[in-house]
């Protein structure tokens, strides 16, 4: 969507915290599905499982925005993260995207564990991701990113809305809650940005 890197090395000088998270979530989903890690363990220490989130497990909230259930969850997530990831982080710069980033997949699981059903399991970067198109979607309807056209983050938006209500598996409460933790957030982080 908006990458100004040319090759890798320069992706990853321009864009440290999209090729932070994006390592991230690779070698999280090699420690749980690498037959040489204690897999399940691991799985069940991290994922957004709401029994153990009421009795205090409050780091999953976190851990499942790194976590990932099958290959294909994850390459979508990633390209996800890569297509939309270095416009915003280009902009807002490294620590407010990551707190971006991390506030609305945190956002995202908490509206997940208020709204699901007490024995709702979930995993998965995409209310994070979510959360990066709900950002980009309100900074380029007021013009704040002029590069991107708003028509195209409207559509992009609706379509992302569209198979989240259509597709059974997806988690439509953290892709919804994303999108609104990303249009909160990104209003929070532009006024510090000019303040």
């Amino acid at each position: 969507m908006y990458i100004t890197a040319s090759n890798f090395r320069e992706f990853l000088s321009f864009y440290p915290i999209v090729s932070l998270l994006i390592g991230t979530n690779i070698v999280a989903f090699i420690l749980t599905t690498a037959p040489i890690f204690p897999n399940q363990l691991i799985f069940e220490k991290t994922a957004g499982i709401h029994i153990y989130l009421a009795d205090g497990e409050l780091w999953r909230l976190i851990t499942p925005i790194f976590i990932h259930l099958h290959f294909s969850h994850l390459l979508f997530n990633m390209i996800a993260l890569f297509l939309f990831g270095p416009a915003l982080e280009s902009f807002v710069g490294k620590g407010k995207f990551l707190v971006l980033f991390l506030g609305s997949g945190i956002f995202a699981n908490g509206i997940t564990f208020i709204l699901a059903p007490p024995a709702f399991v979930h995993v998965g970067a995409s209310g994070a991701i979510f959360g990066i198109i709900g950002s980009l979607l309100i900074l380029t309807k007021t013009r704040i990113i002029p590069r991107i056209e708003f028509k195209y983050m409207l559509m992009i938006t609706s379509c992302a809305v569209l198979y989240s209500i259509l597709q059974k598996e997806v988690n439509i409460y953290a892709h919804i809650g994303g999108l609104i933790g990303g249009l909160l957030f990104s209003h929070f982080l532009y006024l510090n940005k000019e303040s």
